[in-house]
């Protein structure tokens, strides 16, 4: 996968499309109105989600996994990096995070069973 400028800005246009279709929502999941919520997510391009949910939840904790390190270096302080292959051997404590978010990773997976098996653990 390309991680140059075109492809970054390609991520952030498919972001800008799927929260528009979304009526502006960067999720649908119910969020539990608690201090320190762990998110992920998983395959994060750009980052440009996890800086809108840091926004968005100011006292949550982001975590932004993917194999390319094209993630801004100036980011909200409640937002992390991790270079990391989603399919090797998951970094994380089973039950670590509150909510997990995956988009648009559909072809970067071989194995679906075996990835939702890490996620739901």
């Amino acid at each position: 996968m390309p991680n140059d400028a075109p492809e970054i800005h390609r991520l952030n246009e498919q972001h800008f499309l799927l929260t528009t279709l979304k009526d502006g929502r960067l999720h649908n999941a119910p969020l539990p109105a608690t201090e320190g919520l762990r998110i992920l997510d998983v395959g994060c391009g750009s980052g440009i989600w996890c800086v809108g949910m840091a926004d968005r939840y100011p006292d949550a904790m982001i975590t932004g996994m993917d194999v390319s390190p094209i993630q801004p270096q100036h980011k909200p302080a409640n937002v992390g990096w991790i270079v990391h292959d989603m399919e090797k051997d998951w970094p994380f404590a089973a039950a670590y995070f509150d909510f997990i978010h995956l988009s648009l990773v559909h072809g970067c997976v071989a194995d679906w069973d075996e990835m939702m098996t890490k996620i739901v653990q």
